[in-house]
C-alpha cells in the first residue's frame, strides 16, 4: 500500500509529517470502487475479484454509500475534471466522497 505523506506549509518552507494512512474503511471502500471501475459495472465480476459474495457487495456499497457515479465510467472532459478535482480535494481532507470533511 502506498504511504500518503502529508505537507503542512510554514511560511515559503515546506516540511514533512511522519507518514500518514488512510483508515481501513476508506482503504475497503476505494478498493470496491476500483474493483467496479475495473469491471465496468459488473457486480458479479467485481465481487469474485474482491472475494465476496455479490449480497456481501451490494450490502457494502450501501454501508460505504458508494454512488454509481464513483465508479462508471466518465464520458466528457467536465466529467473527467469534476471528479479529479473530487479525488483530490478527498485526499487532502481524508474523507470518502460524498462524506463532509471532519
Amino acid at each position: 500500500m502506498a504511504t500518503m505523506l502529508v505537507c503542512i506549509e510554514h511560511g515559503n518552507e515546506n516540511t514533512m509529517n511522519s507518514p500518514e494512512f488512510p483508515s481501513w474503511t476508506l482503504v475497503k471502500r476505494q478498493l470496491i470502487v476500483e474493483a467496479l471501475r475495473f469491471t465496468e459495472g459488473n457486480f458479479k465480476k467485481a465481487a469474485e475479484l474482491l472475494d465476496m459474495g455479490r449480497t456481501t457487495l451490494y450490502r457494502k456499497i450501501q454501508e460505504f454509500e458508494i454512488k454509481p457515479e464513483e465508479w462508471r465510467p466518465l464520458k466528457t472532459p467536465l466529467e473527467v475534471a469534476r471528479w479529479t478535482d473530487l479525488l483530490l480535494r478527498t485526499w487532502r481532507h481524508g474523507t470518502a466522497p460524498g462524506r463532509e470533511a471532519p
